[in-house]
């Protein structure tokens, strides 16, 4: 008995500084979750078979709901839709001046979390991030040089996850690594509405290594500060071998964030992060079709408001 009431201890002690990095509900817990991002994106890119440089940049809004119940004290099960408004243009040095408004629902996610605590300063976290995708990605050219797309991701992606944290007086640190698993992804590609032709690519899988400290404030509040790194496969047409325009590029991200207990059963959790992304001065001379990320970042500005109960 006295052993149990130990470990009963030694659990409340940590779940009481879980991560925010790795946020979970407890048993028999329902969470929801809102989310409003504003992101402002630029990239510089290079076509090596011609010799021109470009400018990418988007201003996005992305609009998140998440629901979440803890199945046990370690094990929970959740929901979440994704709504993305963007809207992109293209610039190059030949005279393009290419734009797309990309609207709707991204995908849904299907989340399975699991944790396990050795004692009330260390733990394991684990899981399954399913995103799926409800259509194929559609890119519609309305006129020259304009287009118009659904926010769709066109294929279906599983990343697991396996991260520790370890806690000491007030700070907590941890480390998070995941590895995607990225089925084939279909376009359509549309002019007018008219479906002119279909493209499956495969590739552009994501393996990240996220480090995160979080520091207790007093009163459950808490601020974060997390640096993650992310490198991705090659993302290629089957038919042709080109690559997708679509691919994402190597960079390093810096975030902070917070927790406010705002109520017993509300939190509002702000953050802000820059990323950057890998820098390259030399195309792929094997492939002339390559278009190579030169230099370039993004930032972001994300609140989120939490009710749990």
């Amino acid at each position: 008995m006295i052993q149990l009431l130990i470990a009963l201890i030694s659990f409340n002690l940590y779940a009481m500084n879980t991560p925010e990095e790795l946020w979970q509900s407890n048993d028999n817990q329902h969470i929801l979750m809102l989310g409003s991002t504003y992101e402002d994106f630029n990239i510089d890119q290079f076509e090596q078979n011609t010799n021109v440089s470009g400018e990418f940049s988007s201003k996005t809004k992305i609009y998140t709901f998440d629901y979440e119940y803890g199945l046990t004290d370690n094990y929970s099960v959740g929901l979440g839709a994704t709504y993305v408004d963007s809207l992109t243009k293209f610039t190059n040095t030949n005279g393009l001046n290419e734009r797309d408004r990309i609207t709707g629902l991204n995908g849904i996610s299907l989340n399975l979390k699991g944790r396990h605590f050795f004692s009330n300063v260390h733990g394991v976290h684990f899981g399954l991030r399913s995103q799926f995708s409800i259509a194929n990605k559609v890119r519609d050219e309305v006129s020259t040089d304009s287009y118009e797309s659904n926010a769709s991701l066109g294929r279906h992606i599983f990343t697991p996850y396996l991260a520790y944290a370890f806690n000491q007086k007030n700070w907590l640190i941890g480390l998070k690594l995941e590895q995607e698993i990225a089925l084939k992804k279909t376009t359509e590609f549309e002019s007018g509405g008219t479906l002119t032709s279909e493209q499956d690519s495969k590739g552009d899988q994501a393996s990240s290594a996220t480090v995160f400290i979080e520091r207790d404030l007093g009163d459950q509040n808490w601020a974060g500060l997390s640096f993650k790194y992310s490198t991705f496969s090659d993302f290629k047409f089957e038919s042709n071998d080109v690559y997708d325009p679509s691919a994402r590029a190597d960079h390093f991200l810096v975030q902070l964030y917070g927790n406010i207990k705002l109520t017993s059963h509300l939190e509002l959790i702000p953050k802000v992060y820059y990323i950057r992304f890998k820098d390259d001065d030399e195309a792929d001379a094997s492939n002339p079709n390559t278009i190579e990320k030169l230099s370039g970042g993004s930032s972001a500005y994300i609140l989120q408001l939490r009710y749990l109960f």
